[in-house]
């Protein structure tokens, strides 16, 4: 495939300029990523009810069901027959899926943010330069050449974890044993709520859909803040030139 070559220098510059001059905000996503964020956070709540409410109808059904039989044969009915296909299948799915898109998600946001702080400070190479991961490459390229100072080395390790047990779910089907971060993703879980290990395979409860949300919220709107200053200093050193 040829290469798409690169755009003139005039197109450049003003690309560069109108992200300067709008903070930067321009790159990120068509919504915003703040109203990205809550696009999936209103996909998790509508799914998570939807499941509940089709639970409870079909529960009430066997409910119904149990009270005509004998005392005894209740339990032995509802071994046979209690829902646990909306845990096991739905509620699983739908919550792995859930921090699956949250990780994309993040990965494209970092892509386009080092695109722009590469623009922005004229950086001598891209983040594409950088060996690692997505995450490890932004990082390096964000605080060396954005100059950026948060999102703290905190949030980047809980990015970083989170991004481990994202691999163990989308490359591991959940299976802990088949995963080379065994050990770092259980004591990761130690330390969140709402990450379980159930017979050698990670759940994801409610919980932890909610603070991987919370966490890459907060790790955003900490991006957002340092690129708008970095356009800001820009702003300030070449009127000063």
């Amino acid at each position: 495939m040829p290469k798409i070559p690169d755009p003139p220098e005039y197109v450049r510059a003003s690309f560069r300029r109108y992200l300067i001059e709008r903070g930067g905000s321009a790159g990120f996503s068509p919504y915003g990523p703040k109203e990205e964020l809550q696009r999936f956070r209103f996909y998790l709540d509508t799914f998570e009810k939807f499941i509940s409410d089709q639970e409870a109808a079909e529960t009430a059904v066997l409910d119904a069901k149990a009270k005509g039989l004998p005392e005894e044969a209740r339990g032995e009915f509802w071994s046979n027959y209690y829902p646990v296909h909306w845990d096991e299948i739905f509620r699983e799915t739908l919550r792995s899926s859930f921090l699956i898109s949250l990780i994309s998600f993040i990965e494209v946001t970092l892509m386009q943010l080092c695109r722009d702080v590469e623009a922005i400070a004229k950086a001598p190479l891209s983040a594409n330069n950088i060996k690692g991961t997505v995450l490890e490459r932004s990082q390096v390229f964000l605080t060396t050449f954005g100059g950026f100072t948060a999102p703290s080395d905190d949030q980047w390790t809980t990015l970083y974890r989170i991004y481990d047990v994202r691999n163990v779910l989308i490359h591991n089907g959940g299976a802990l044993y088949a995963s080379r971060h065994e050990a770092r993703v259980m004591q990761f879980a130690s330390s969140v709520p709402g990450l379980v290990e159930k017979h050698g395979r990670l759940e994801v409860k409610p919980e932890f859909a909610s603070f991987t949300f919370d966490s890459i919220d907060q790790f955003v709107a900490s991006l957002q803040t340092q690129l708008g200053e970095l356009c800001r200093r820009v702003q300030s050193f070449e009127k000063s030139e």
